[in-house]
């Protein structure tokens, strides 16, 4: 698919204004603290480092956190690894490259995963295939759910953002699989995918259900292809994500917390409940913002779906299975959370599934186009016409005057040009800096004058035995604290 000229432009202007839409959320990160589950797992890692500065000694408790967890309190033994890595166990300071971390893993898997799909596996254009994963990026960084639990917070952002970044490159390994190679080739996608299956699996159960399925999903698709063995490679990668999800979902931990929870809703009160769920929050997140997008990327979604059917003869027959498809692996998506606790679940976990619905809604956007220029023919050139950029310039702008307050952003960037980010960093740090001198004591702290809508979790109480004033205590070895 030759670009012409204005198109190439154009898509470059649209990256570059994605990026600068990105700076504010990188800006904020320098005024991002430790909170909450960031002290509890990093018990045992804070006190290897300030009394080893080794960091074998530092992976060796982080270790002893997953299997301690294991054991004691849930199965994610993945999720408890790098939980217990917090940066700000080596320093107060380092916590800040948290929001740099994740808003680089989300575009940056992005990228892999349009890029493999796109440009590797449908021969498209390089240049349209980054723009699909920037705007992908763009969508997911600025309208999860919850970006303080998704980006700024250390461990939420791990179980949730780091597992669905893996899930998109399990994806792209085990598509990879699809093709022809070398034996030794083969050997080392299957071995890679399976080890990454097998640790996604360890991470949170909503993340390793979904790859579940999508594996299960491909290897369908093989046997009903007579593609023997295709399948075969994709049933031991499938194994072993099964093996990390059972060894996560019955651990002594997750039995005792499951005990502790007499909220669930059962198997059919769990679908019900997830189907109901996933149609409310597809409603809720096709937004103003997803429909300018869309309108923006058209012309590429059709010349690529064009293209692919010209070069492989796919007729994009079923769109409405295929949606269908889409609506029914999301809406299960839920079925975990329900079936565990009863509840739609934490708005941290409604940012991983608002990542596959982004997903999904480009991949059903792209196979609508294929089918509707299979069924109508446009005598025209492919890729953007001068009217066609002018018009979604026009929406660009009036989208985000319209729409910025909506976006994270936006409030990213109130909240560093107020102050108040700055604020709350600065009384933060004068927090941690006493706490480092009061171990083995009754301590009493002040409240903050800021809390930052993307940057606060949780704060300790009033109340000495609130699970985060005794995961702080732990942390700092103290004796006990409670919020004046």
């Amino acid at each position: 698919m030759k670009q012409n000229k204005h198109q190439t432009y154009f898509l470059w202007t649209v990256i570059f204004l994605i990026i600068l839409s990105i700076i504010p959320l990188l800006m904020l990160s320098f005024y991002d603290h430790p909170s909450a589950d960031d002290y509890s797992y990093a018990c045992l890692t804070g006190t290897a480092w300030r009394s080893t500065r080794n960091l074998f000694a530092v992976i060796g408790a982080a270790a002893e956190t997953a299997i301690k967890e294991w054991y004691s309190w849930q199965g994610p033994f993945t999720s408890g690894f790098f939980m217990a890595l917090q940066p700000a166990l080596f320093g107060e300071q380092y916590y800040r490259i948290t929001g740099f971390l994740f808003v680089g893993l989300i575009v940056i898997c992005n990228l892999i995963f349009f890029h493999y799909i796109l440009h590797k596996r449908l021969n498209c254009d390089r240049l349209p295939s980054i723009a699909f994963g920037m705007a992908a990026s763009f969508l997911m960084l600025h309208y999860m759910p919850l970006a303080s639990e998704g980006i700024y917070w250390f461990c939420g952002a791990v179980h949730y953002t780091l597992f669905f970044a893996a899930t998109e490159i399990l994806l792209c390994l085990t598509i990879s699989l699809l093709k022809t190679q070398s034996r030794k080739s083969d050997v080392l996608m299957v071995s890679l995918a399976s080890i990454l299956g097998f640790f996604l699996s360890g991470g949170n159960q909503m993340a390793a259900f979904s790859a579940l399925l999508l594996t299960l999903g491909i290897c369908a698709f093989c046997i009903f292809l007579k593609k023997k063995s295709y399948a075969i490679k994709i049933i031991i990668i499938f194994a072993f994500q099964a093996a990390g999800f059972l060894l996560s979902a019955f651990s002594p931990g997750s039995q005792r917390r499951g005990a502790s929870i007499s909220s669930s809703l059962g198997i059919i009160g769990s679908i019900t409940a997830s189907i109901q769920c996933g149609l409310e929050k597809i409603n809720q997140w096709m937004g103003l913002e997803i429909i300018i997008c869309l309108a923006v990327l058209l012309p590429m979604f059709y010349d690529m779906s064009k293209k692919v059917k010209e070069q492989t003869g796919f007729q994009f027959k079923f769109p409405l299975l295929v949606f269908a498809a889409s609506v029914g692996y999301l809406c299960a998506l839920f079925c975990p959370s329900f079936y565990a606790l009863g509840v739609e679940g934490p708005k941290r976990l409604l940012n991983g599934i608002y990542f596959i619905f982004i997903i999904l809604l480009f991949l059903n956007t792209f196979y609508l186009c294929g089918w509707i220029q299979s069924k109508i023919h446009f005598d025209k050139k492919a890729g953007y016409s001068v009217g066609w950029i002018l018009f979604s310039l026009l929406l660009i702008v009036g989208g985000f005057l319209g729409n910025r307050k909506d976006t994270n952003g936006h409030l990213a960037y109130q909240s560093v040009s107020s102050g108040e980010a700055g604020l709350y960093s600065q009384q933060a740090d004068a927090r941690y800096n006493y706490l480092l001198t009061c171990k083995g004591q009754d301590v009493v702290v002040d409240r903050y004058d800021a809390y930052p809508y993307l940057l606060y979790v949780e704060e300790v109480t009033g109340d000495s035995n609130y699970f985060i004033n005794q995961m702080v205590c732990s942390y700092f070895e103290l004796n006990s604290i409670v919020l004046k």
